[in-house]
């Protein structure tokens, strides 16, 4: 769940991914190249992007619209220090309109009409 609520995870071991402090990472797999490094005394981090502002609210949109509760409006602003409105309102008006989406109880989350057009719908949230 950490996953798709778009917290921070760490990734121990050969080829495990992880996102810590705003970076993203992976580690060298298979286990022979992992071991090397290691005992090389080197990181065993094989790629490592830092992830944006811009893209963590992506993020916290195309990952948390999958989750049956949706997305957390309180949570997004504590955040983001914006609310959802302030940052995809045009967006969000139309995907109400289109029946794509509903706010219920403090979270936006996808109808069943929308979840038919789910990646569709992600794509409104994508601005690179």
């Amino acid at each position: 769940m950490l996953y798709w609520d778009n917290d921070e995870y760490i990734g121990l071991g050969a080829g495990a991914h992880g996102y810590v402090n705003s970076m993203r990472y992976s580690n060298h797999g298979p286990l022979k190249k992992y071991m090397h490094t290691i005992e090389t005394m080197e990181k065993p981090i094989m790629m490592q992007k830092e992830v944006t502002r811009v893209e963590k609210m992506e993020e916290e949109m195309f990952l948390g619209l999958r989750k049956n509760e949706g997305v957390s409006l309180v949570r997004f602003e504590q955040r983001y220090n914006q609310t959802l409105q302030q940052v995809y309102g045009k967006e969000i008006d139309e995907l109400l309109e289109k029946e794509f989406v509903t706010i219920e109880n403090g979270f936006i989350k996808l109808t069943k009409r929308g979840r038919f057009v789910g990646n569709e719908v992600f794509q409104y949230f994508l601005t690179s």
